[in-house]
């Protein structure tokens, strides 16, 4: 009996070892399906540094942190260094066969010389030969013909690529770190999202040789905050490119994108509602920078003015009886001219509308959606929200045709660099009369 009770005894404990090891077993592959991205996720970076004539400092370490985080992230990445043309194009070819999965996720990250001729973007391989434009749409590889093409071709679910490039104009032999005339030209795909380092027609900055470009450092942190779409998570590194440059570089994005995306979805995905509250203060913010920029551009405006006052005063004869008269005052510096810091005024005014009206839309989407979630009806909305919004959006200054948001930033910079008597290539005189009127 005792010992029919033991065996017993036994197999009631396997049996409740055998359900706790199933347990724990499935809550740990539970816990790695849910950390694991569903999607096929295929990443190829490029970063060219070592070219004879024009070496560059920093796409090798851009590269390589951009590789690095995507490997965190999930993403089988071939990251390639220093390519001359024909492995250029190979590895591109190679890359655009294996998108052919429908939930695939393609990212392509590029670092290094790149350059537009008559409105088409070239990535230069290491090997090019600068010898005139003509050679390097041979030498060179079209980033539309040879790329984007076959991108639009493929079934991937989305298509991310980075052009962390257009920071100089390597016919000058300068390097990134200077201005260029010469920038990439925008472009657009089907289901593809392009984000530029710098507007189109303008430069990028390089930072400090042996570290990262101001472009891919906030790019490889905002890629890593959990539950960022990636809409968001450009506009975030926009953001972060304006401070560090006090807004000399503007980062730029086309996209038709159909599907949500995050690098990082993570178990940290905002909630519907925080992620309003982080949209709100990101606008906050950016108005009020905007505000401050346009008191600084209405104070540069009155400030001819002023100065040609000042300069009339003091070379204007002095009556007898003033006493001695004076050695004529030295001529002012040279002001802003007055219709360009005009300009400059009337982007920001632009600007700060734009924000306004998105900002109060945010509100009320925002109150919207508390409302819902405690199922009352929306008549609850705090009083006056959505007349306020009614009024911004009636603004003539709203209503008129202006940039985009991100083009008035693109506006203000070259608008910016005009009144303070830069001079202007003239792809950047063009865009200006095509783009910022």
């Amino acid at each position: 009996m005792e010992h029919r009770a033991a065996r017993v005894f036994r197999f009631a404990s396997f049996l409740f070892a055998l359900c706790l090891l199933t347990a724990v077993t499935g809550a740990i592959d539970a816990a790695r399906a849910q950390s694991r991205p569903a999607e096929k996720r295929i990443a190829l970076v490029i970063g060219n540094s070592r070219y004879p004539k024009i070496p560059l400092g920093n796409p090798e370490n851009d590269a390589r942190l951009i590789a690095a985080n995507l490997r965190k992230l999930g993403f089988e990445v071939n990251e390639q260094l220093n390519l001359d043309i024909r492995e250029f194009r190979r590895v591109l070819r190679e890359f655009a066969r294996r998108l052919q999965d429908d939930d695939a996720i393609a990212v392509f990250y590029y670092a290094g010389h790149g350059m537009q001729i008559d409105g088409r973007n070239y990535l230069l391989p290491v090997d090019i030969q600068l010898r005139d434009q003509e050679a390097v749409k041979d030498d060179a590889v079209d980033i539309e013909d040879v790329f984007l093409s076959r991108l639009d071709k493929t079934r991937s679910k989305a298509r991310i690529v980075i052009l962390d490039t257009c920071r100089d104009n390597p016919f000058a032999g300068r390097t990134r770190s200077v201005r260029s005339a010469v920038g990439l030209a925008e472009m657009g795909a089907r289901g593809t999202l392009i984000a530029y380092a710098a507007a189109p027609g303008s430069s990028a900055e390089d930072g400090p040789d042996g570290g990262n470009s101001v472009y891919s450092k906030n790019l490889a942190q905002e890629m890593m905050v959990p539950g960022l779409e990636v809409e968001q998570m450009f506009k975030n590194v926009r953001v972060k490119v304006l401070h560090d440059t006090k807004d000399r570089q503007v980062p730029w994005v086309n996209t038709s994108l159909t599907s949500d995306f995050s690098f990082n979805p993570g178990a940290e995905t905002l909630s519907g509602e925080a992620a309003r509250q982080a949209q709100i203060q990101r606008l906050e913010l950016e108005l009020q920078q905007t505000r401050k920029a346009l008191e600084e551009s209405r104070a540069a405006a009155r400030a001819p003015a002023t100065a040609t006052a000042t300069a009339t005063a003091s070379t204007s004869p002095t009556s007898p009886a003033a006493g001695p008269s004076k050695a004529p005052a030295a001529a002012p510096a040279a002001a802003p001219r007055p219709a360009a810091a005009a300009e400059v005024v009337k982007a920001n005014e632009r600007y700060a509308s734009q924000l306004e009206i998105q900002l109060e839309r945010a509100r009320v989407a925002l109150a919207e959606a508390r409302a819902e979630s405690r199922g009352e009806a929306t008549t609850s909305l705090p009083q006056g929200l959505p007349a306020a919004l009614e009024a911004a959006e009636k603004r003539p200054t709203a209503l008129a045709p202006t940039p985009a948001p991100d083009r008035s930033r693109g506006c203000r910079d070259l608008l910016t660099r005009a009144s303070i008597g830069e001079p202007l290539s003239t792809s950047e005189n063009n865009y200006l009369k095509q783009e910022c009127k």
